[in-house]
């Protein structure tokens, strides 16, 4: 038996790094070949009852962890063929690493050493999971620790961590996912404070397609005639050349949503499940291995063709990639004059007027859109803007339409030599007001 050691990861900072492979799930080999998960769909969970009684950290009343937990473990259950029996316990500590657990997968809160060792440099981090699993690559333990040094709250004061949010980020990770770079997915390996943007971060407390996706390719899923089926492929160019690490993701042709997506493998192939019946186009883009020097080529990202998924049904999709090389780069997203990887949450109906930020960006070269109908540009928005940082900065506006389907959406840039690039799921359409912020362009052009 071997032990499997997950990180929920927490930066509090305003500026990270971009990606975007979408959903990914645990192996129990290096080969990639036995997917983590559970043996049985029914998975048994021990509540500490230092959930009961936490530190003063959590600024809410007795039992709401709990009710925030129940509604953690319901996104789940609501979407995919898994369910949870929960019991209390007296225990208090998370299993030690190891090759075993001692067999009970526990979640707590309490101020204990060995929970305080859990987070051994990295005092940051709002939660972590550790997972233990045999040689066939069924999780045989699971614990979830809250930090007891962080502050949590449910009612979205500034400062603290969203409970419910960061309790479904972990019992994703107790299921067997990884983390999703997928900005607006709940199981993005960055989730900030409340009031990052001026904003809360509840929105991450329910699931986005890409976690669904996720779950649904480890458990199956709950009737629904419209779901599900599954599309893999091998990427080539040339001959017989392939390119790991290439993102490939998922967007639907009747709204420009991201369903979800993955990463090619060492072979340049790759697979999804879990997918919607439904028409959509697939993009890929590569993903630059900054702690390899001798990958650290960008490669223009292109639209590869359209797919039709049908439940029940796997689709075959290899298509050659051109692997043009790209000169074009950019880190940063931003919102409300602050900088971060987090996706910017907005409503419909609104303008909002957003950053972008790089080193090397020129906005005289730069065009950025959408490949939605229901969002849209300010024509002749982009205009350079000032961070006291050694970053080029520009704005620009961006207007979602009435009646835009919630989910996340990809940013699309381009320069004037033809260079693509993607921020996949750069904006979250929320389906409850969470940002009444309204672009000062348009402001200023209705006065």
């Amino acid at each position: 038996m071997v032990k499997l050691r997950l990180k929920f990861i927490v930066l509090c900072l305003l500026a990270f790094a971009i990606s975007a492979p979408a959903y990914t799930v645990q192996f129990a080999d290096k080969a990639k070949l036995q997917r983590l998960r559970w043996k049985t769909n029914a998975i048994d969970l021990a509540v500490s009852r230092s959930l009961q009684n936490p530190s003063p950290l959590v600024t809410t009343s007795k039992g709401v962890i709990f009710d925030a937990l129940e509604k953690s473990l319901r996104h789940w259950k609501d979407v995919a063929d898994v369910d949870f029996n929960i019991v209390w316990t007296d225990k208090t500590d998370v299993s030690a690493a190891g090759v075993r657990g001692d067999g009970m997968s526990l979640i707590t809160i309490a101020d204990t050493p060995d929970n305080i060792l859990f987070f051994d440099g990295e005092p940051n981090t709002a939660a972590k999971t550790r997972i233990f699993f045999n040689g066939k690559g069924q999780i045989t333990e699971g614990d979830i620790v809250l930090n007891p040094y962080q502050l949590f709250s449910d009612d979205d004061t500034a400062g603290t961590f969203d409970l419910e949010s960061v309790l479904t980020h972990e019992i994703g990770h107790l299921l067997g996912l990884g983390h999703s770079d997928i900005a607006g997915a709940t199981m993005h390996g960055h989730h900030a404070m409340n009031g990052i943007y001026s904003l809360p971060v509840s929105g991450f407390r329910t699931l986005a397609q890409d976690d669904i996706a996720g779950a649904r390719a480890l458990y199956g899923y709950v009737e629904d005639e419209k779901c599900c089926g599954s599309i893999s492929g091998k990427l080539l160019f040339g001959k017989d050349k392939v390119i790991k690490d290439l993102q490939i993701w998922l967007e639907a042709d009747d709204s420009g949503r991201i369903v979800t997506g993955t990463l090619s493998d060492q072979l340049g192939g790759w697979k999804i499940e879990g997918i919607p019946a439904g028409n959509y186009s697939v993009f890929a883009q590569n993903v630059p291995n900054y702690s390899d020097a001798k990958n650290k080529v960008l490669l223009s990202a292109e639209r590869l063709g359209e797919v039709n998924i049908t439940p029940g049904k796997a689709v075959k999709f290899e298509k050659p990639f051109a692997a043009k090389l790209r000169r074009l780069s950019l880190d940063y997203l931003g919102f409300n004059s602050q900088l971060s990887t987090l996706a910017i949450p907005v409503n419909d109906g609104k303008p909002y007027q957003v950053f972008l930020a790089d080193k090397t960006l020129q906005n005289n070269t730069l065009r950025v859109s959408f490949n939605s109908t229901y969002l849209s540009v300010t024509r002749g928005s982009l205009q350079p803007t000032q961070f006291n940082t050694d970053l080029k900065a520009y704005t620009f506006e961006v207007n979602v339409a009435r009646e835009t389907p919630p989910g996340e959406y990809s940013l699309r840039i381009e320069n004037t030599k033809g260079d693509i690039f993607y921020l996949v799921g750069a904006l979250s359409v929320e389906p409850t007001v969470v940002n009444n912020w309204i672009s000062t362009l348009s402001m200023e052009v209705n006065r």
